[in-house]
């Protein structure tokens, strides 16, 4: 089994991806060391781990854009909004329950997309984990490689080896290779076996939970709230100015059709239905406007040379 398995890899960013294939590639003593440039890329990303955990937490758990979530996943408020789950545990629960009361004990659509959301949670504690805990210990060795690494897996929870650990024939491939193999299993998720379930998939998260050191899960699950959140604000911010910048860009536009005389019958009713929105629009951008830095205006910007 390996972490593509559990989690939809077309829902993730191409960033994302690299940081799961590396920590795949190194726990499955698969790196090749003597690729130099690659492996001092790869010991920098873990170096700079607060990066690589800000980046895994950030994921959307929920994609609300989706058609599938949109219509079977029963989302409070804050779950649309951020698109995180609010209480994991009790959708682990809900997933049980529907479970047993299947006459096949097969999941229906609602559990099935629960556990795609599950998966990208579960994927940030292992992600956060490996960071915090393993990146650190490797790090310390005068020299990582293979033998290193195979040693190291001792120390894997067992929740952790069915996520990360490929128990297939192990093959001698370049980096590059390797992640091409990698890329060709991404299709091939349990999810879309017949209804959506696998018990492999529901009992690794249910493992997880039940994993009695709770401290790196309590963490991680309040760290990715503050990262999320703090996405959302600012692409609250963000959306509110650019949508006042778009409709400036409309009225502009309509007065730049007004001076060449080439008003359309569309725009004079254009600009009589949002007048009164515009004048409010230029308010909010004059005030954006004089709350700027004084600019010191006796700089001189120096002539590019001929």
């Amino acid at each position: 089994m390996a972490y593509y398995n559990y989690v939809q890899m077309d829902s993730l960013q191409p960033e994302e991806i690299i940081i799961l294939e590396n920590i795949y590639m190194l726990l499955n003593g698969r790196w090749h060391y003597k690729e130099a440039e690659e492996t001092k890329k790869m010991k920098e990303m873990f170096e700079n781990s607060e990066d690589v955990i800000a980046k895994i937490m950030s994921i959307k758990e929920i994609d609300v854009r989706n058609r599938r979530a949109s219509i079977f996943l029963p989302l409070t408020e804050e779950e649309k909004k951020l698109g995180m789950i609010d209480d994991p545990e009790k959708w682990i629960v809900e997933i049980d329950n529907q479970r047993k009361s299947s006459f096949t004990s097969y999941l229906d659509a609602t559990s099935v997309e629960m556990l795609k959301a599950l998966a990208k949670f579960y994927l940030k504690i292992a992600v956060y984990r490996f960071c915090t805990v393993h990146w650190p210990k490797l790090a310390c060795l005068d020299k990582i490689n293979k033998k290193s690494t195979e040693t190291f897996q001792k120390e894997l929870e067992h929740w952790e080896i069915r996520f990360w650990i490929d128990t297939s024939l192990d093959r001698d491939k370049t980096n590059i290779e390797e992640r091409r193999r990698l890329i060709s299993g991404y299709v091939n998720s349990y999810y879309a076996g017949y209804n959506g379930y696998t018990s492999l998939v529901r009992g690794w998260i249910e493992e997880i939970y039940k994993d009695k050191d709770k401290v790196y899960y309590e963490n991680a699950k309040k760290l990715r709230l503050k990262y999320i959140d703090k996405i959302s604000k600012r692409d609250d911010r963000s959306g509110k100015k650019i949508a006042e910048i778009e409709s400036m860009r409309n009225l502009l536009d309509i007065i730049e059709k007004h001076l060449c005389d080439d008003l359309t019958p569309q725009n004079i009713a254009d600009f009589k239905a949002n007048m009164k929105d515009w004048e409010k629009d230029i308010e909010k951008l004059s005030a954006l406007f004089n709350n700027l830095p004084a600019l010191d205006l006796k700089m001189e910007v120096p002539l590019k040379a001929d």
